[in-house]
């Protein structure tokens, strides 16, 4: 069953300018206004101009975007499937102590700055969330990128939840 905290999915339809749109509004009224913290620390998004995507950001268009496979030079497509989920966002941030939720610490790829991201994955429902410090001081967490885990990614996130056993959440 569906945790009453976790709204429906976004329905996107129409032309990728017009779910972009809806997307950004939503965007807009529910992630950048809020107010988050995980832990005591300010959850911020990133809101340096997407020089590919203007006149969107880099933490909208990370949101409803993935890279494409195979390419080194990060280039994103849009993804229905994470757009469509956009809206669970800010209500699995709050609810990140639920019994369904699992939260977990992670090492970023070599060359990552600052080490460490922590997941939040709502498994049974296929969301994740990761976070990365923004500064050295650790200080604020930046919302890096929050995405629909397929069976393509899903042994991906499990094996990294398994190797962080020692650094997971307990509520």
């Amino acid at each position: 069953m569906q945790p009453e905290w976790l709204p429906s999915k976004v329905v996107l339809n129409g032309s990728i300018q017009d779910c972009y749109k809806k997307l950004h509004d939503i965007y807009q009224s529910e992630i950048v206004s809020e107010n988050i913290e995980i832990e005591g620390v300010p959850v911020i998004y990133n809101n340096r101009l997407d020089k590919t995507n203007p006149p969107y950001t880099h933490g909208f268009t990370h949101l409803v975007t993935r890279k494409v496979e195979n390419q080194n030079d990060g280039f994103r497509v849009y993804d229905p499937n994470r757009a469509e989920r956009l809206s669970w966002l800010v209500p699995l941030l709050k609810n990140y102590k639920d019994s369904c939720v699992s939260c977990f610490w992670f090492m970023t790829p070599d060359g990552a700055i600052l080490g460490e991201s922590l997941a939040i994955w709502l498994e049974e429902w296929d969301y994740l969330v990761v976070l990365k410090w923004v500064s050295i001081q650790k200080t604020e967490k930046v919302i890096a990128t929050a995405h629909h885990v397929d069976m393509g990614n899903r042994h991906y996130w499990q094996n990294k939840r398994r190797r962080s056993t020692s650094r997971v959440l307990q509520f």
